[in-house]
């Protein structure tokens, strides 16, 4: 269902009101630096689709690149949500790293969709660690735990447990972290960690967890298919997800 461009299940009960979601990375193709397609995922966590973004300079988008992302994103979420009777207020920006484009440029997107956009970063490298520690004895830390800094708008998920060797009796593999930082828009970082923690467990293709937020994990495996030569380029906004 999922490679047809559907959902079988979709998560209720997010807390910070997105109407949508939109994760971009970047790629390095025979010596290219190249937008991944970016993925936007209404705010019921659904996917709707991706599309083919043009090269780049350096490792950020450029303004044009960044415009046509995010326009033709928004533009598939806005027709998605109208066809449900709903309107389109807020979008989240979820960035695979460092933003490092203008974002500027998101002011020009917002005024034109009558929208507000949240940008955010999901960092997944940094050798991130939760514990516990009780009575002097510290134990990993159980998925879904987080703490964070709302004067520095950045916190950490756990977003899977460590992996135990019942044989071994002992930790196997190290439990899948990220650390989310809010560059742009105003949002509750407890409420926020609890969305991000969230869209990590909505995985349409099975009943996996992801290490990091969906339209993070798809924007990821977008990239690196696009760096195999393995990717069928969309003409356009694409529901096709034969990437997955």
């Amino acid at each position: 269902l999922g490679k047809l461009g559907g959902a079988a299940f979709s998560i209720d009960g997010f807390s910070c009101g997105f109407d949508g979601f939109i994760g971009i990375d970047v790629t390095r193709k025979f010596g290219i630096n190249r937008g991944a397609s970016s993925v936007a995922i209404d705010g019921k966590g659904v996917m709707i689709g991706w599309q083919q973004t043009p090269p780049m300079t350096g490792e950020k988008f450029t303004r044009e690149g960044l415009r046509t992302v995010m326009s033709d994103a928004i533009d598939e979420i806005v027709t998605h949500r109208k066809d449900q009777g709903l309107e389109t207020k807020n979008i989240c920006l979820l960035r695979d790293g460092v933003f490092y484009e203008d974002l500027t440029v998101l002011r020009d997107i917002e005024q034109e969709f009558g929208v507000t956009i949240c940008a955010i970063e999901i960092r997944k490298s940094g050798a991130f660690r939760l514990a516990l520690r009780n009575n002097g004895q510290y134990s990993a830390g159980m998925n879904g735990m987080a703490f964070w800094s709302d004067e520095e708008n950045r916190g950490w998920v756990q977003a899977t447990k460590a992996r135990y060797d019942n044989k071994l009796e002992k930790d196997a593999g190290s439990a899948n972290l990220f650390q989310v930082h809010v560059r742009r828009g105003q949002v509750p970082m407890k409420e926020l960690l609890h969305d991000m923690f969230w869209l990590t467990n909505l995985h349409v293709g099975t009943n996996m967890q992801l290490g990091v937020p969906a339209p993070i994990h798809y924007a990821d495996r977008i990239a690196e298919h696009d760096r195999l030569g393995v990717l069928n380029h969309p003409d356009g906004f694409s529901k096709r997800l034969d990437f997955i």
